[in-house]
């Protein structure tokens, strides 16, 4: 999955359950989210597109 393709998943996906509108979300660097929920609990996201794939990449791996 490509980077653009990840992040509008992401924004739909917190859209339908989460009833947030993407620009309440967004902070100012693309991929990067802030989620509250509440007045005590806060969720940091950052997607991102390493530029060599890791040990950390089980999905993308090729063997």
């Amino acid at each position: 999955m490509q980077i653009k393709e990840a992040i509008t998943l992401f924004e739909k996906v917190v859209a339908e359950h989460l009833q947030l509108k993407p620009e309440q979300t967004r902070c100012e660097n693309e991929g990067e989210y802030i989620i509250q929920r509440g007045e005590s609990t806060e969720l940091y996201v950052d997607i991102w597109q390493p530029a060599e794939t890791t040990q950390w990449q089980y999905f993308d791996r090729q063997n």
